[in-house]
């Protein structure tokens, strides 16, 4: 793993923690350096774990059907939106609509099939235990349940964690000047 993808992923547990669907502690910046520390922490140790214990070779293929199986699932997405949402503003079109995700999705799913079926059976029990927590922890912990959407939409106040304007951002919060 690259530096780069261990402090995306630090990134990526803040955001979710801020939505809610993780424990709040995942949601905290250090007030001196502003950034995710504990994060920073859990996934070094994950990441130490795995890379001491587990077959190179194992670690490959399971980081490999994690991120096609995201890359399907974002094609699809795109389609979706395209179909459900057509006059939804979009900052970036994908070029070659619908022709590209498409053949995203074939692409990935010819790599799969290149995949031994012990990676699938470790991606279906990661899968299961990540589905376990969303359904007995996050859904009801979450941010973005339709009861907060339904008070924030009637004017009640903004989500946890947004800034003044209800406008959401993955920057921590600038309101305490750091220490020295």
């Amino acid at each position: 793993m690259t530096l780069v993808v261990l402090y995306g992923q630090t990134r990526i547990l803040f955001a979710i923690g801020r939505d809610g669907l993780l424990p709040e502690r995942f949601a905290k910046v250090s007030p001196r350096t502003h950034t995710p520390v504990f994060n920073t922490i859990v996934v070094a140790t994950i990441v130490g774990l795995l890379a001491g214990f587990i077959p190179l070779s194992s670690l490959w293929d399971l980081v490999s059907i994690g991120t096609l199986v995201a890359f399907i699932v974002v094609a699809l997405a795109v389609i979706v939106l395209r179909v459900r949402e057509p006059d939804l503003e979009r900052g970036f079109k994908v070029p070659g609509y619908p022709v590209t995700p498409i053949l995203s999705i074939a692409a990935c799913i010819y790599i799969l099939t290149g995949l031994h079926w012990t990676t699938y059976a470790w991606f279906l029990g990661w899968l299961a235990v990540v589905l376990t927590f969303y359904f007995l922890w996050s859904r009801h912990h979450s941010h973005l349940s339709p009861r907060s959407l339904g008070a924030l939409v009637a004017g009640a106040g903004t989500l946890a964690g947004d800034p003044p304007g209800g406008q959401a951002t993955d920057e921590p919060s600038t309101a305490q000047e750091p220490q020295k």
